[in-house]
């Protein structure tokens, strides 16, 4: 699998408490795929909670890359995640389903997963 042409990085911001993900509009799976890899083992990350921020742009997945989303990180995702927090913000409708899809195929993963609307909330929550 090969990056689009131009596509646009994934913003990770290292909060005290937490990590911030900001994908750009139009993210996909690759975008998805390249930012999990650069946080997902690296020991400043470990013992943290993440929050995806969703913008209002639209999402270039579908409910085949949620699968393949799900199978890499059950593959991937060391042991260090049990008992951790990722909260997903989403700002319309289309996103929330397509987001509760993903948590709902996440049930038996060892991390928390929660969608949220408010930024406040999910912070409130991954700091709880």
């Amino acid at each position: 699998m090969k990056p689009d042409p131009g596509q646009s990085e994934i913003e990770i911001v290292l909060k005290e408490d937490y990590i911030l993900v900001k994908p750009p509009k139009g993210v996909n799976l690759w975008d998805i795929f390249m930012t999990l890899g650069k946080f997902i083992a690296k020991p400043e990350f470990q013992d943290k909670n993440d929050i995806w921020l969703l913008g209002d742009g639209s999402v270039n997945l579908n409910f085949s890359d949620l699968q393949k989303i799900n199978d890499f990180l059950r593959e991937n995702i060391p042991q260090f995640a049990i008992g951790k927090k990722s909260a997903i913000v989403v700002s319309t409708g289309f996103q929330r389903g397509l987001v509760e899809t993903f948590v709902t195929l996440w049930k038996e993963y060892p991390r928390k997963i929660r969608v949220f609307s408010d930024l406040k909330e999910a912070e409130e929550w991954v700091k709880e």
